[in-house]
């Protein structure tokens, strides 16, 4: 029983993440099971992915976004966060608050993962480079708040995930990465509390969202 539970736990664990995928193990299997949760949310995309893609060889292309993934995910999953989707070439990450960990805490998780995850970039552009192919380039959007993480979709295809107001609004930021030319931007609920680490940018009328956001920028963070 111990090794059908570990056989059954492993794939689990890779295609939906540790927490998801404890939760698929559980028997939170059915439309609609879900919860809210206060959390810190993570949305990133790979910039001038169309012209990469047009660029380069299909092998060349999926080594190229397995890189990425792969630094993003090693940062966050370090910092306790956890990658619930990839999508395209973009990544939603979320940083639960629990008993265990504040949402204030949560925050500084993220921050910490994506400054790692820019440090790592930093260290394997070159190395792009040198082989002839384009640099790894991405927008991060961050907010907090609560969401709904649950199960949603058809009756015979479900996807574990999270939704509400925070997840568009830090879609929308990373969005306006390229706009402002800022590669890391927060909702002012999210920095706020970490005044030392984020500088505000400005405040943007941003699509779907009805109010203008003020937005801030991590500071000292590359272009």
């Amino acid at each position: 029983m111990l090794a059908l539970k570990r056989s059954a736990r492993s794939p689990l664990d890779t295609y939906l993440g540790h927490r998801s995928g404890q939760r698929v193990f559980d028997g939170q299997i059915s439309r609609g099971d879900g919860e809210l949760i206060e959390a810190a949310i993570w949305y990133s995309d790979l910039r001038d992915f169309t012209a990469i893609s047009e660029q380069l060889k299909p092998k060349q292309l999926l080594d190229l976004l397995n890189q990425y993934f792969e630094i993003i995910s090693t940062a966050v999953t370090a910092q306790g966060g956890e990658v619930l989707r990839f999508i395209g070439d973009a990544m939603l990450v979320i940083f639960p608050s629990d008993q265990n960990c504040s949402l204030l805490q949560a925050r500084h998780n993220a921050v910490a993962a994506a400054k790692a995850a820019q440090e790592d970039v930093e260290l394997i552009n070159p190395q792009l480079q040198a082989q002839g192919l384009p640099p790894i380039r991405y927008g991060l959007g961050l907010d907090v708040g609560e969401v709904i993480y649950g199960n949603v979709g058809a009756p015979d295809r479900l996807d574990f995930t999270v939704m509400g107001a925070v997840v568009n609004r830090a879609a929308r930021l990373e969005a306006l990465t390229k706009q402002t030319g800022c590669p890391v931007l927060a909702t002012e609920q999210f920095a706020l509390p970490l005044r030392e680490t984020f500088t505000e940018c400005g405040t943007f009328a941003v699509q779907g969202v009805r109010q203008p956001i003020r937005v801030y920028r991590l500071a000292k963070a590359s272009k």
